[in-house]
């Protein structure tokens, strides 16, 4: 019984994080020491000989830990600078040529076209 609690609790904390869009620091904080802290009651409940106690030292140390998690798994925000438009084309002479050991096809190589229609 404790452990489908604690488990269903888990998996509710991981349903409620995957709702916060964490761009921003605080956030990404918020949302790693409620799943830490959540994580952390359901383990400690779970493995403890006294649960509450368990939870309270597992609500603790998750939530930390959860929070540090979150800090440190922050991407750092893309940095976009201009792009110079390009004089010539880009794949030049790209459909003149073959590449070395490659033939053009045969001359007669080609789909025939439809048949004419009578009537």
């Amino acid at each position: 019984m404790r452990f489908g609690l604690s488990s269903a609790f888990a998996l509710a904390a991981l349903g409620l994080t995957g709702c916060i869009e964490a761009d921003s620091l605080s956030e990404r904080t918020a949302a790693g020491a409620v799943l830490g802290a959540t994580l952390g009651a359901g383990i400690g409940a779970t493995v403890a000989i006294n649960p509450p106690l368990g939870a309270t030292i597992g609500a603790a140390a998750g939530g930390v830990v959860g929070a540090a998690t979150g800090v440190l798994t922050m991407e750092p925000r893309p940095v976009y600078g201009p792009v110079p438009a390009r004089d010539t084309a880009a794949a030049n002479e790209f459909y003149d040529t073959w590449p070395l050991f490659y033939h053009m096809p045969p001359v007669g190589a080609q789909t025939p076209p439809p048949p004419e229609k009578r009537g």
